[in-house]
């Protein structure tokens, strides 16, 4: 999904100056956003708490979330708004929204939670938590982009890793207790 979104539309997000390099994401990126469910993947081998699962898929499903709603907004959408203030704003501004996007990115949701669940890695009464999780983590990602990235403070990888992380610890929390 996250291949295929990048692909999407490739001419005009070249010509918004947004589009992935051709080569594809670097070895940074792809490590911020995968560090975090392999980790949560390992702490389940070790502890056989299926709640490292639930945890390692919630943060799978934010990572496509947030590129599914990257590429498909920057691509076919319109109007991105900041998440903050929502004002207009350019197609890849940090913290940028868009309907189109957004919609795109629940699909992703969907698809990595629905992927979970025929693998039997999620048991059917807790799927709700990587889904609202992953959802909940792409917005986490628009806000660290439109606050602390947009400062410069931060990069993109860290705002990937960060986010992540807290769906992660978000998922893990709830199902533990539950």
């Amino acid at each position: 999904m996250t291949w295929a979104s990048t692909r999407l539309g490739y001419r005009r997000k070249l010509a918004l100056g947004v589009a992935e390099r051709r080569e594809g994401r670097d070895a940074g990126q792809v490590l911020a956003n995968l560090a975090v469910p392999a980790l949560a993947t390992l702490l389940f081998a070790y502890t056989s708490d299926r709640a490292w699962l639930i945890a390692a898929v919630a943060a799978l499903a934010e990572a496509a979330t947030d590129t599914v709603a990257s590429e498909i907004g920057q691509s076919i959408g319109s109007n991105p708004r900041m998440i903050t203030t929502w004002q207009n704003v350019s197609a890849g501004t940090d913290g940028g929204i868009t309907l189109v996007g957004s919609a795109a990115g629940l699909a992703a949701d969907l698809t990595i939670v629905a992927l979970a669940a025929g693998g039997r890695l999620v048991p059917a009464t807790h799927l709700w938590i990587p889904l609202v999780a992953g959802y909940a983590g792409m917005l986490i990602d628009s806000l660290l982009g439109a606050t602390i990235q947009r400062r410069g403070w931060i990069n993109n990888q860290a705002v990937n890793l960060f986010s992540t992380l807290a769906v992660a610890a978000l998922a893990y929390a709830v199902a533990s207790r539950t």
